[in-house]
């Protein structure tokens, strides 16, 4: 996979400010020196003409055809110069498919930088005195500015086990969201979003032609993401996963590959739903079980892969299913990811239905009710419990109230980090970006404003940064079917009541696919790749001295409170080891990252 790396270099010369623009595509496994590439490319990548330079990486797709007969005729790089120089930012419209790009305007010293609608590639940017400096990964860019860490950024990765766009673990360094531009000039930078996702409520809606209009598009989409590579895709046996090695069994018949993680622990092994739905759709299943060695042993490769701290353990298992595909000769694996967030699948937007009930309730009669069932008193009497909870919560306006289980609310800041690390922290930052995220869907129904920000936060910042960036270390590209453009036409155009109702996820989406996947895949509940770090981490004995080892380290670096740490690791053996080993993890994948970028 290809990623843009540029380097705009501003110089004064007669009191006339100019700026020149050096540019390339560089493979994201073999980064150019200093991160940077410093020269002009020819080929698609890059292109000039009078007036104008541009430079593109990923997989474009232009929906105009003349400017596609330019991008097979003289690279899409020309193709990007057209389009600007027609329509300026709105000819981002037009251009489907995964990308990244930059384009500069010489006569009036603007530059452009945007990446694709769902933030599949990403861009790093920084404005310096004379230089803007942009990269695939915002380590590249830190590195060449010569900014160090900025402790806000460790608060937000421990609040979110990420750190969201647009801001990055680097001082100076931001990341543009999906969907989004920045445009540079001397008079500053400025972000806007150039798409959103087309919510609407259709006036009318057949439904058995929205199934064939689902099939079809599926179809489409699944054909385009396999082109002429041999067929492999990831399965776990949900609706994703399934849906799409089905459709490429549609496509190729039986010469179709499924990739399979499991797990020896109760509650976390997926293998027999992967079984049921390779051999309802004819196609051959590679079964890989993930121990505690293998997470002994990845580790520290998994967390130096990232630009930035990340704590999804599933990227641990994501690495390994996809280094099976590459050593069974795989080029490309196909991947379900995307469908929960456009088609309501995720559990949380069943139980956000049931507080937001309490939010359509008359002032008067909430007034009435909050102290009779959320007091001292009924919170500690069984009969009462359930709903004293239900009220605390539902009090609790969105987005906030899906953060109600986060660490950082059910522990005090004060008492997990120290008074030195916290005196200069935003600690709510992370949370006000995702207010402001979430106005932009006001008067949008509630299922759909929880998918628009599900598409940035659980998918964009989140599980396309797990998949992207673990299969390009495994040395296989990755494409997402579900994530295709006409997708997302479709999805966003269905009925909010199809989405998800009376508590059932995915409505339409399960009797669509009716006659195509298996009952059993119909009926299975959402799970995802879990890893059941907490549960190994009292029995292993290689994995608890990593973590001590790593929580050691931590202690040194004076962030965390040592009495937190203690207090974290005797929860993890005495009480609920899921819930605390997450929490664990976070805080060893961290230390993990901070040695990898010293040793850098």
């Amino acid at each position: 996979m290809n990623s843009l790396a540029l380097l705009l270099d501003q110089n004064t010369e007669r009191h006339r400010r100019t700026r020149q623009i050096l540019f390339g595509t560089a493979p994201e496994d073999h980064p150019p020196p200093n991160g940077l590439s410093l020269a002009p490319t020819p080929g698609a990548g890059c292109a000039a003409s009078a007036g104008w330079q541009a430079a593109i990486s990923g997989d474009p797709r232009w929906r105009d055809e003349d400017l596609a007969r330019i991008a097979r005729e003289e690279g899409h790089a020309r193709a990007l110069i057209e389009a600007w120089h027609r329509n300026g930012p709105r000819s981002l419209e037009g251009l489907e498919g995964h990308w990244a790009l930059a384009v500069h305007e010489v006569g009036t010293q603007r530059t452009h930088l945007a990446v694709d609608a769902l933030g599949i590639a990403t861009l790093a940017w920084s404005v310096d005195a004379d230089r803007i400096l942009v990269h695939a990964r915002a380590d590249r860019v830190a590195r060449a500015l010569g900014a160090g860490i900025d402790p806000q950024g460790l608060y937000d990765y421990l609040y979110c086990h990420m750190i969201p766009a647009p801001a990055t673990v680097w001082q100076r360094v931001q990341k543009l969201p999906p969907g989004c531009l920045v445009s540079i000039s001397e008079a500053g930078a400025r972000v806007e979003r150039w798409w959103s996702p087309p919510w609407r409520e259709p006036e009318r809606a057949d439904f058995d032609e929205r199934v064939r209009a689902l099939d079809a598009t599926l179809e489409t989409a699944t054909a385009q993401a396999l082109d002429d590579t041999p067929a492999a895709a990831f399965l776990s046996g949900g609706l994703d996963s399934s849906s799409v090695v089905s459709m490429a069994a549609r496509l190729r018949g039986t010469a179709v590959d499924a990739f399979a993680i499991g797990f020896a622990a109760e509650g976390y092994d997926e293998m027999e739903w992967a079984r049921a739905a390779a051999r309802h759709a004819g196609v051959r299943l590679h079964e890989r079980y993930v121990t505690a060695e293998d997470i002994l042993e990845t580790i520290p490769e998994v967390s130096a892969a990232y630009d930035e701290p990340f704590g999804n353990a599933s990227a641990v298992p994501a690495l390994i299913c996809a280094r099976t595909a590459r050593a069974a000769g795989f080029s490309r694996i196909l991947a379900g990811d995307g469908g929960d967030e456009i088609f309501g699948g995720n559990a949380r937007y069943a139980k956000q239905f049931v507080f937001e009930r309490w939010q359509h309730l008359p002032v008067s009669v909430r007034a009435l009710l909050t102290p009779v069932f959320d007091n001292t008193l009924t919170r500690h009497i069984p009969v009462f419990t359930k709903a004293a909870s239900y009220v605390s919560q539902a009090q609790i306006p969105l987005p906030d109230r899906l953060e109600s289980y986060n660490f950082l609310h059910r522990h005090d800041p004060t008492e997990v980090l120290t008074a030195s690390f916290l005196k200069d922290i935003d600690r709510e930052r992370a949370l006000v970006g995702m207010r402001n995220r979430w106005t932009t869907t006001d008067g949008v129904p509630i299922i759909k404003r929880l998918l628009d920000f599900d598409l940035e936060y659980t998918l964009a910042d989140n599980d396309l940064r797990k998949v992207n960036r673990m299969c390009a270390l495994a040395g296989i590209e990755v494409r997402y079917p579900f994530l295709d453009a006409a997708m997302i036409r479709l999805a966003a155009g269905l009925p909010a009541a199809w989405l998800v109702r009376n508590g059932e996820l995915r409505w339409f989406y399960r009797r669509a696919m009716q006659g195509v996947l298996a009952q059993a895949t119909l009926a299975k509940g959402k799970h995802g790749f879990g890893l059941p770090f907490g549960l190994w981490l009292r029995e292993h004995a290689g994995l608890r001295a990593l973590a001590s080892e790593h929580l050691q380290a931590l202690r040194r670096r004076g962030w965390f409170r040592e009495d937190w740490i203690d207090f974290l690791l005797r929860q993890h053996r005495e009480g609920h080891a899921e819930y605390y080993g997450v929490m664990i993890w976070v805080m060893v994948l961290l230390e993990a990252w901070m040695q990898a970028q010293e040793a850098a």
